[in-house]
């Protein structure tokens, strides 16, 4: 059986790259600040969802190691990670307005993006942008 080798080296080049082109996030705040930019974010972005039906959900604010956000559309609430009230406004709104849609579209299906491209045609641009952020 041939024996796996991992060159040390090149995980540091490749780790050096990956962070090469992480942004840095806004300074870390309380968590008053914090809650307060997360519930401005849904704030903003909840109008384009109202109209389809959708109750104002309960915003709920944790760590998260993976993810910036989930919707839990049977319990009625969101959940967004508190690292992101440290990237810029506008990807913080495009989160939570892609959280809010999971109320009519629960899946990522064709129906998820046409409604993500009439209510935030730029979300793509967007969505690109946030994965130059490190979840951590």
């Amino acid at each position: 059986m041939k024996e796996l080798t991992v060159n040390k080296n090149d995980a540091g080049q490749r780790l050096d790259r990956w962070l090469a082109k992480t942004l840095p996030l806004l300074p870390e705040e309380s968590p008053a600040v914090s809650q307060a930019r997360l519930e401005l974010a849904v704030d903003r972005v909840y109008p384009l969802v109202k109209g389809y039906g959708v109750a104002r959900p309960e915003l709920k604010i944790r760590t998260m190691r993976s993810q910036w956000g989930n919707c839990h559309w049977a319990q009625g609430y969101i959940t967004l990670n508190r690292m992101l009230s440290r990237c810029p406004e506008h990807l913080r709104e495009y989160v939570a307005l892609h959280e809010l849609i999971h109320f009519i579209h629960h899946d990522h299906g064709a129906g998820f993006y046409g409604l993500m491209d009439t209510l935030m045609p730029d979300w793509q641009v967007r969505r690109k942008e946030l994965k130059r952020y490190a979840v951590w």
